[in-house]
């Protein structure tokens, strides 16, 4: 199983460029200070739609019981004092299972491929 995590953030009124800038530099070392993200991305916002948020954060844990252990690690919980809590004005999340996903294209995968589906 594969657990998806993704966090929205919008600044605050004022925030630079050096705080984001240090913000980034503190994610990028999330997966080796938590050692259980499976990938890690995030970026800012290309601005490509009105009212997106400002940056974006997206997490793969092996499993649900993995999501607590990354909330609650003490690099995540110092990275949200030191780095979010002063520069985000508000904070959307969202934590899905991608079985479903995967179930759903390895059909198409394998069509792709010109394998034969069994009935």
């Amino acid at each position: 199983m594969s657990i998806t995590h993704i966090a929205m953030f919008r600044f605050r009124d004022g925030v630079t460029d050096d705080q984001i800038a240090k913000f980034e530099a503190e994610l990028a070392t999330m997966p080796e200070r938590t050692g259980c993200l499976k990938a890690y991305r995030y970026g800012r916002d290309l601005g490509a739609r009105d009212g997106n948020f400002d940056f974006g954060v997206v997490a793969e844990l092996g499993s649900a019981d993995e999501i607590d252990g990354y909330l609650d690690h003490p690099a995540h919980l110092e990275l949200v004092r030191d780095h979010v809590l002063h520069i985000v004005a508000e904070r959307k999340a969202v934590q899905f299972s991608t079985d479903a996903l995967e179930r759903h294209l390895e059909p198409a995968r394998l069509r792709k491929e010109g394998a034969h589906e069994r009935p």
